[in-house]
C-alpha cells in the first residue's frame, strides 16, 4: 500500500464524512434498490488525531460515483503518531439487507488493497411461507413456536 492511500467505492452512494475525516457513513443500494449502509473507519482511535493526516475528497451528503476517491490519508504519519491503520468496514444495517459475503478479491489472512473488492451484500430474497418442504430445520422450529399445534 502506498504511503498515502486513497480509498474508493465500488458503488454509487451518498456519503457523510465525520468532521475529523477518519470515518465515513456511506449509503448505497443493493441490486434491488434497497439501502445498504456502510461505515468505514480508518484506523483505531484515529479520532484522537483530530483530522491530522486525513484529507476528505467529499463533503457531507455528496453523491459520489463508483471509483471516485473518498479521502486521502497518510499511512506513515498515522503510524508514526502511534495509531493502527487497520480499517474496519461494516455493513451497519445488515439485519435489513441480505447476507454480507466476502468479495471476489478477499482471501482470509491476506491484506486487501483499497482497489480490491472486500465484500458484497447478497440481496434478501422474499421469504417463502413455510410449508411441508420449505425452510431449514431452524425455520421450521421457529414456526412451531409461533403457531403451536
Amino acid at each position: 500500500m502506498d504511503a498515502t492511500s486513497k480509498p474508493t467505492l465500488k458503488l454509487s452512494a451518498k456519503l457523510s464524512p465525520l468532521p475529523s475525516k477518519h470515518a465515513y457513513a456511506i449509503r448505497g443500494e443493493d441490486a434491488h434498490g434497497n439501502p445498504v449502509d456502510v461505515l468505514m473507519h480508518i484506523g483505531f482511535d484515529t479520532v484522537n488525531l483530530k483530522g491530522q493526516y486525513f484529507t476528505s475528497a467529499i463533503s457531507k451528503n455528496d453523491i459520489i460515483c463508483r471509483g471516485q476517491v473518498l479521502a486521502e490519508f497518510d499511512i506513515d504519519g498515522i503510524k508514526k503518531a502511534g495509531y493502527s491503520v487497520t480499517t474496519p468496514v461494516v455493513i451497519s444495517n445488515s439485519k435489513k439487507t441480505g447476507r454480507v459475503l466476502p468479495g471476489h478479491d478477499f482471501k482470509a489472512g491476506e491484506e486487501i488493497d483499497f482497489s480490491q473488492e472486500l465484500m458484497c451484500v447478497d440481496p434478501r430474497v422474499e421469504e417463502e411461507k413455510p410449508g411441508k418442504d420449505s425452510g431449514t430445520e431452524v425455520d421450521k422450529d421457529i414456526e412451531k413456536e409461533k403457531d403451536p399445534v
